[in-house]
């Protein structure tokens, strides 16, 4: 499904579309010949492309969308622009990003009504801008899993962000 156009696929279109695809890879790939699977090989994949800024009503009818179309978890890998992670002056670090009334509301539904009524699970990337968490909306929001990046030694990938909100860490890479 895509969000934002209401026609095709969820498939990449543009160039810079490999992102999401990426990360369900990490999610869904049911495994390659050398045994490389993901997280949950045996799950099915429904694709949802939004191209719409944050707090669109096309970001909004994306969770709606999913909720009722069958999604047992949701999947997010978009967020509030980050500051640059090396760069501990950057004006975006402190920046605070609200979560839209539109995307709380609908995010909400999914919580609540998807799955049967049993509620989906949403996850967020926690971003990468080596920043507190605390002032990003989307991942602060009650109920939302928060997911951060840590290296191979299982410490926190220097450019993730931090905090409370955030649940779990996921190997990625490190530029330390």
């Amino acid at each position: 499904f895509d969000s934002t156009f209401k026609e095709g696929t969820g498939r990449p279109v543009a160039n810079d579309d490999n992102h999401g695809t990426a990360c369900a890879g990490m999610a869904c790939a049911s495994g390659l010949k050398d045994g490389a699977s993901g997280t949950a090989p045996e799950s099915f994949l429904m694709p949802i492309r939004l191209r719409s800024g944050l707090g669109s009503m096309s970001e909004a009818n994306a969770f709606a969308w999913a909720a009722q179309h069958g999604a047992d978890v949701i999947s997010c890998s978009w967020g509030p622009t980050d500051g640059d992670w090396w760069d501990p002056s950057h004006p975006l670090h402190n920046k605070q990003t609200l979560l839209p009334d539109s995307t709380r509301m609908a995010m909400e539904f999914a919580m609540k009504e998807g799955r049967g009524g049993k509620g989906c699970v949403i996850l967020f990337a926690a971003g990468n801008g080596n920043e507190a968490t605390a002032n990003d909306g989307y991942v602060s929001h009650p109920g939302v899993i928060a997911v951060a990046a840590c290296n191979d030694t299982g410490k926190r990938s220097v450019y993730s962000d931090f905090g409370e909100q955030v649940w779990v860490a996921f190997p990625s890479g490190d530029f330390a």
